[in-house]
Formats: C-alpha cells, structure tokens, sequence
C-alpha cells in the first residue's frame, strides 16, 4: 500500500512547484503550543500536518488544532485543513467534567493512508478529573472514533497526567503505543506508563513502570518511544524503546540529578525486558528527548542502534547543550556529541534538542539533524528554531547550524524529511511555534519551516558553523523496575470540531540558488527490488538458506550473515544474472543459535539488508 501511495505522490508531485517557505496558523488566541509536527501523505498528497493546544472555547475549555497544508503549506486544496477541536463530554468517569484542559496533543499518521491517530492528556475540575483520551481523523479532519482511557493503582491519588508521545507499530500495522506519566498526589513523583491500543481505540494493554523502585524519591518522565526491529529472544516479541530522564533523590540508582533513562518493554503484554539503563553525569541535568533506530553500521554492526536527542549541562561551560548519543543494540554509547549554539560571540546560549531525524544522502552515507530551539541569545532573536546537521559519525558539518526565527521568541519542536515528491520535493521541514508580532495572529501560533537539506530557506534564516564539544557521559543499569500491569481501562470520549483557524504566509520562493537538495537517497538502479530471504523464521540447526533477488543486468554480489554484535557467520559472493536470481547460501557449518541476524546483500550500485530470524 505505501509504495503504490509514493508513486501516485510522484505523479501529483510533476504538476506543482516546490516552496521553500516559512507559514504561520492560529488564531486570535494567545496559546497555540504545536507539541508535534510531521510531514503527511494520506489521501495521496503529500503535505504537511501540525497539532498542538488550542485557545478557550465558548464555554471555557482548552481544545487542540489541527493543520493540514499542502506541499507548499497552504490550506484549502484537497485533503487540507485549518481545524479547531473540542473533547466535549465523557462518561463514567467522570460526567460532564467542567473546564477541561488538554494539557498535551501528539499524533502519528497510519502508514495504510486511513488518516492520524492523535493521543492527548486533560484536566478538569481543577485538577478533580483527568485522563487520556485518543481520536483518529480521517484525510479530511473528519473525527472517526474517539475513546478515553485511565489508571487504576489501589491506593494512589494522582494530580497530573501528561501524553508525551504516540507511535505505530511497524510488526503490527494498525496498532499504537502511547507513552506519557502520572504524578503521585502524595509524593509528587512521576511514574512512566505505555499503553497499547488498536486502530479503533480498544486497550490492549496498559502498564506503569517504577525505574529504580524508590517510589517517595525518584521520578521519570517520559520523551520518545519506538518499536525496534529487534527480537528479544526472552519473550519471542520485538521490543519498545521508551526515552527520557529520571530524577534521582538518593544516591541508588542512576547517575546524577537527573540521567537520561532507556526502557525496554515487550509489545506482548509490556513486561520490562531488563533493568533501564541511565546515561549522564554527576550533578548535572542530562536528558533524552527523542529516539531513532538506525540501521548505520557505525553505530551497530547488526543495523539495529539507537541515535537518541537530547540536551545537558555536563560540559565545562556550564551552559546547556544539544545533546547527541549513539547507542548499539546493547546499550553501550558509541558517540556522546555536545553542540553548543554558535553565536559568534562569547555570549552563552540555553540549547534544547527536541527531535532527531535521520537521512540516507546522495552519497548513500547517513546524517543526521537535530531540531529544538537556542534560549535567551539567539542569532535573530530572543529564542531562535535550531537545528544542526551532522555526518555519519554524529560530528557537526559545514554550516551545519541551522536557525529561523525573528526578533521575538520561535521554539522548534520536530523535525521531518520530505521524500522526493515532485520536482525538488526534497528538504527539510521545521514545526515549531512563534511569538512574532511582526506576523502574529494572535501571540502564539504555529510555525512551519520548510528549507534546502544544507538549511536555506525563504527568509529569517542564519546558517553557521556549529561548535561542537565532547560528552563524558557514564552508562548505570538501575535496579529493576516496579511493573504494575494491566492497570488501565478505557471509556467512551468524544472529541468533537469546533471552528476554522487561519493562517499567513509570512515568506516563499520556489527556489533558491544557493540550496542544495539531494535526493533522500540515491535512486535505487531499476529491477532492485527487495531482497528476500528464505525460510525466515529458519529452524536452528537448519542448513540451507535461500536469498532471492532481482537485477537489471549481470553483477558481483557479496552476501555477508552478522549477528547482533557483528560477529560475522558467513561470506559469500555470486554472479547475477539478468532478471531474478536464487542464490543457495550453505548455513550447515556456521552454528548459528537461535536469535535475530543481519544480512547484508553488497555491490555495485547494491547495498540492502534484510533481518534473519532463527528459532
């Protein structure tokens, strides 16, 4: 389905004119916070799609909006919308809550073109009432279902709740995970929770999570979450990568006040599947905003790493900094980049990465961005939107430093790459909101960039030389988690539309001379389609493996067997031949145990993996 939906994209692509742009939505309301921003392909044209808190409506509640623009950010074609939406009654528990606040809005879109799953949190009734609540809208903003969710620990009062982020599953289509935590009424401390739900909101399951179990001094909250490719052989289930940072009140646990934590649960029933791991530095604030699995063979030999945003004070000058670690498979830290925004002054900046975004580029390396905003002395104002661009082993480029904004106040939340629709359809697309009032429509809206992938724009723009400094992080593995599971349950919601928004274009262009805007990756040569390998799973002990692909002419291939650490099992190389080709791999002397494996198919014009399953 998402490839037939990328080549009708192309096509819709050829008869439009590219932008590089910066837009502005809102209304004439004071908060409008974009919490996520991602670029958007339902109903078969590409664009872009942002959500955040809303205003007050009529009868004092907080609602959320909702932007869906075209390629060139603007609204009003198909498949686009400026929405404003109200959660407006619920049902045991409680009823008729008074004065509802959503406090959080994320959202994915679903990879089978359906529309967008959004997962909020909200309080009300001064604070009374609270609870999480989901919604999927179809292509068109229309509200398809909506369901409401809450925790249920015998013995504990909560006073906030907070969705923090929501993501697909990539084993399971259809299915999502939603991450966020509850604050303990009488401690004040956080415990992290992960749910599980269909497409159409039913719960799955539900569990919360103690990290170090110390549950009247410590607390976590958490960032980011993914479904990694990885099989953990404890449960036969791939694993749920939760990202965040744990404040420590004792000397148990952890690295210092507070750590960047990873948690690793199972996508069955939400087991933890170790103890987590802290990563940081005695006394100082280190945290991890958002994760990526990676297949770059710099960070895990087996293409199953982690590279993890975040920001920290751990460097000497005492300032926070962007904060880029690299992590294998097994958690040990591979790179442990600092960035400090460059002012080109001695000034001293608070920088704050919120998103990280992988690419492929045109020399088929991989590189990075990460995406926040620089506080109190940025280049063009108060608070600029940041992002720096590194190579393959997480070190800073050339005018890597990328900023946008104005002489006010601009946050930069997310970050996405576009994927070659259309004639220069490629760049990177910034979400974030502004305090303008140059452009204002109200104090705070939502603000879209979209740039060249070397960070040029239409306007308000500050390209740099990003300094970059060493971390010194240390890894702990905690004591194992209290797991309280299956201690959610659902209810009916209802979210509603309320009202149109507007929006302003504040400048664009169709090109630029000095952008530079490589495809995503290079074009794959016509006839290499996906590799396949066979039987996979493949019983342990098992001698023969098949490998089929297909080529356009005759070729060298070599076909590499790595396990998750980069222990090589097996070489080979063969000639193809035009068209499709089976090629025998003789598995019967490698003694290969029961695991994930990574194999890799290399050549000319040829570099594709697929995973290996043996049982």
């Amino acid at each position: 389905m998402k490839q037939i939906l990328l080549s009708v994209l192309v096509l819709v692509g050829l008869n439009s004119h590219a932008q590089y742009f910066q837009h502005l939505y809102g209304d004439n309301e004071r908060l409008q916070h974009l919490t996520d921003g991602h670029n958007a392909y339902s109903g078969g044209t590409p664009g872009h799609f942002l959500i955040g808190l809303g205003g007050r409506t009529f009868n004092g509640d907080f609602t959320f909006n909702v932007q869906r623009t075209d390629m060139n950010g603007n609204i009003g074609g198909p498949f686009t919308f400026n929405n404003q939406y109200a959660p407006t009654y619920i049902v045991n528990p409680p009823a008729s809550p008074a004065n509802m606040h959503v406090n959080k809005v994320h959202s994915v879109e679903f990879n089978n073109g359906s529309g967008f799953a959004i997962a909020g949190s909200y309080i009300s009734n001064g604070g009374a009432n609270m609870g999480i609540f989901y919604t999927h809208l179809d292509p068109n903003g229309n509200v398809v279902t909506s369901n409401g969710y809450m925790q249920n620990i015998f013995g504990v009062t909560y006073s906030y709740v907070s969705v923090q982020e929501i993501t697909e599953s990539v084993q399971n289509p259809g299915e999502l995970y939603i991450t966020g935590y509850f604050r303990n009424a009488a401690t004040g401390n956080n415990r992290v929770f992960v749910m599980k739900i269909n497409q159409g909101g039913a719960l799955l399951w539900g569990a919360t999570y103690d990290l170090t179990g110390n549950t009247t001094t410590d607390s976590d909250i958490p960032y980011d979450i993914v479904e990694s490719n990885y099989i953990n052989p404890g449960c036969g289930c791939p694993e749920v990568i939760v990202v965040g940072e744990h404040s420590n009140g004792t000397a148990a646990g952890g690295v210092g006040i507070p750590d960047g934590f990873v948690l690793r649960v199972g996508t069955f029933f939400g087991a933890p599947l170790q103890p987590a791991d802290f990563y940081g530095t005695p006394n100082t604030r280190d945290v991890f905003t958002s994760v990526e699995k990676t297949a770059n063979p710099n960070i895990d030999a087996g293409g199953i790493g982690f590279a993890i945003s975040g920001y920290t004070d751990m460097n000497s000058n005492r300032s926070i900094d962007m904060w880029f670690v690299a992590l294998d498979n097994a958690g040990a830290m591979v790179w442990d980049h600092l960035f400090d925004y460059n002012t080109g002054s001695a000034r001293i900046n608070e920088d704050f990465s919120m998103d990280i975004m992988e690419r492929i580029n045109a020399s088929g390396n991989y590189e990075y961005y990460l995406a926040g905003y620089t506080l109190d002395v940025g280049n063009l104002g108060a608070v600029d939107e940041m992002v720096i661009k590194t190579d393959d082993l997480g070190n800073g480029v050339g005018l890597g430093q990328f900023s946008y904004g104005d002489i006010r106040n601009d946050w930069g939340m997310r970050i996405d790459k576009l994927n070659g629709q259309g004639p220069d359809g490629d760049g990177i697309a910034v979400f974030g909101y502004s305090e303008d009032p140059n452009y204002s429509l109200g104090g705070y809206d939502h603000l879209l960039v979209k740039a060249y992938f070397n960070g040029v724009t239409a306007c308000h723009q500050d390209l740099i030389d990003p300094i970059q400094l060493p971390g010194y992080a240390a890894r702990v593995t905690a004591s194992p988690q209290e797991f309280y599971p299956q201690t959610f349950f659902d209810y009916p919601f209802l979210v509603n539309f309320y009202q149109p928004l507007q929006d302003i274009q504040i400048c664009h262009t169709t090109s630029d001379p000095n952008g530079s805007n490589a495809r995503i990756a290079p074009v794959e040569p016509k006839g290499n389609k996906q590799v396949i390998i066979s039987p996979n799973p493949m019983t342990e002990g098992a001698g023969l493996a098949v490998i089929e692909l297909e080529t356009e002419g005759t070729a060298e291939v070599e076909v590499s067997i790595y396990d998750l650490l980069g222990k090589q099992y097996y070489k080979g190389r063969f000639t193809l031949a035009k068209g499709n080709n089976q090629l025998p791999l003789d598995l019967g002397k490698t003694s290969m145990a029961a695991g994930m494996y990574t194999v890799k198919v290399s050549g000319v014009n040829r570099n594709q993996n697929v995973m290996l399953l043996i049982k």
